[in-house]
């Protein structure tokens, strides 16, 4: 058992013997951490001396510690607090947070300033995991997401070493994208359909493909945003005067609208209600939980059918060239699909160009 000889600098120095060795030993605190020495003295006043210079060397020779220095790690993990705690949810928000997982944390994680060359790393990486060179709407949601956490990093005051955290390549001009034919969403329907009829071993994926399949066809019949079905709630389904009605309480441009449904939409929301019924909204996972893999989902439904890579969107597209091609008038879509009538007319009026040659062939 050790007996404690003498306490010097204000504590900082206890001088101790222990039983097991003739010298006398010491304890020093060096930057609130304690250390064990040897003084190499058996005599106490020796020791003292010994045990006074040797804390002087310690202390100079550590460096203080202090809080670790802040990383990137930090500011994403902040960044990405900030969205999900956000009042109104929009769908663009789930964009922000796949860029920043999938193509800015693992070029900045771990770090703790950001340089130029790091810039030029992320867009070639980015432009890599692409495949090609990014559209001009996809390097504007990446310089969204950097302005972002430049903001942050300022008030953390993380070192950036370049005057705008912005990527300067504008990207190339978006292509619409492909609209499936009236033939190939017949297709895509009759293999969801046997899709979800088919059985597996794993009742999830068995419930899953159910509710994909009443996705697709509610897409198809409100033209949707994918990502505003989400908000989709039980509590906001109608029938008034015949006619489906629902709320996209999340969208786009983060303002709620109603919406009228197809007619065969009706039929679809109840074989979706005896699914998801019981829960608060339309899609969810059998536990309640938003409704996942939709995307993933969708690339190997198109597979299945031997179609072209469309996507969820291409949905949503199908859904307003058919309107456009019924005259549906651009005012009354635009406020059914949430957007405006310029957009539509940017996007849809070559639909009745090519629908109705004849008006300029004459």
């Amino acid at each position: 058992m050790t007996s404690e000889l003498a306490r010097l600098r204000d504590g900082h120095i206890i001088l101790f013997r222990d039983p097991r060795s003739k010298p006398i030993q010491a304890r020093l605190k060096i930057h609130d951490k304690w250390v064990w020495v040897s003084t190499r003295q058996t005599d106490l006043d020796e020791a003292k001396l010994a045990a006074l210079k040797l804390y002087e060397n310690r202390l100079k020779s550590t460096p203080e510690s202090g809080p670790p220095p802040l990383t990137l790690d930090s500011v994403c993990h902040q960044y990405r607090q900030n969205l999900l705690e956000k009042p109104i949810q929009k769908p663009i928000y789930t964009t922000y947070l796949a860029t920043l997982e999938n193509h800015i944390l693992p070029i900045l994680k771990n770090k703790t300033a950001i340089t130029k060359a790091d810039l030029e790393r992320l867009y070639k990486a980015h432009r890599e995991r692409l495949g090609r060179t990014p559209a001009k709407s996809t390097v504007n949601c990446l310089n969204v997401v950097l302005r972002g956490l430049l903001s942050l990093c300022r008030e953390q005051n993380i070192p950036v070493g370049v005057d705008r955290l912005t990527i300067k390549d504008r990207g190339v001009q978006g292509v619409r994208r492909d609209t499936p034919s009236i033939e190939q969403y017949r297709t895509l329907y009759q293999t969801s359909r046997k899709w979800k009829r088919e059985p597996h071993k794993h009742q999830l994926t068995y419930y899953k493909r159910a509710v994909f399949h009443e996705l697709i066809l509610l897409i198809t019949n409100t033209g949707i945003r994918p990502g505003e079905h989400r908000s989709l709630l039980w509590s906001d389904v109608a029938i008034r005067n015949g006619q489906l009605r629902l709320v996209v309480r999340k969208s786009k441009v983060g303002r709620s609208r109603p919406i009228t449904a197809r007619n065969p939409a009706k039929r679809y929301i109840e074989r979706l209600r005896a699914l998801t019924g019981h829960h608060k909204h339309l899609f969810c996972m059998p536990d309640g939980s938003p409704f996942r893999d939709e995307s993933h989902m969708f690339t190997d439904l198109c597979v299945a059918a031997k179609l072209p890579h469309f996507t969820l969107y291409s949905l949503r597209h199908f859904y307003a060239t058919q309107r456009v091609l019924h005259r549906v008038p651009y005012e009354l879509l635009a406020k059914q699909m949430g957007t405006s009538i310029g957009m539509l007319s940017a996007h849809y009026d070559h639909a009745l160009v090519e629908a109705f040659p004849e008006h300029f062939a004459e």
